[in-house]
């Protein structure tokens, strides 16, 4: 069934036009308020993870400013473990019982081979690399690390 547009001639038929001018008006007012809705939850969410960016940023700044690093490589576990010290005796007994402990041959001494071992029983296989080793022998002179251990 379909309905004239127009009465009789050139007129408009008035029901037809505000029927339709009134469906069109609320059509864009509910899809204006939609996308409106959508861009507002989607700049909302944004600016959320930009402060959150933010505030992690800032806290490794500070931490980096402090000396302290994320630890980020194979020795971590290790790491963690003598990071839980109350006391600097505490620690000094910590790093001095890992060193027995990796010290295999007892001389008082670290080369790499034997730090390499003494790691792979106390963290996993693999665990000390020559770059790890680098990393753990960076404050040593060229001739300390020439001597091949480790105080």
């Amino acid at each position: 069934m379909a309905r004239e547009f127009r009465i009789e001639g050139d007129r408009l038929n008035p029901a037809v036009a505000i029927f339709f001018g009134a469906y069109v008006f609320v059509v864009c007012l509910v899809l204006l308020n939609v996308v409106v809705a959508v861009l507002l939850d989607q700049f909302i969410n944004t600016m959320s993870m930009e402060k959150e960016q933010e505030s992690e940023e800032k806290d490794k700044e500070k931490r980096i400013e402090n000396g302290i690093q994320d630890l980020t490589g194979s020795l971590d576990p290790l790491m963690v473990s003598l990071s839980k010290f109350s006391s600097d005796d505490e620690l000094q007994e910590l790093i001095d019982s890992l060193f027995e402990v990796i010290d295999a041959d007892q001389n008082g001494e670290l080369d790499f081979e034997e730090a390499r071992l003494g790691f792979d029983r106390l963290v996993s296989k693999n665990a000390l690399d020559v770059e790890e080793w680098g990393r753990l022998t960076q404050g040593l002179s060229s001739s300390q690390k020439n001597r091949n251990y480790l105080i």
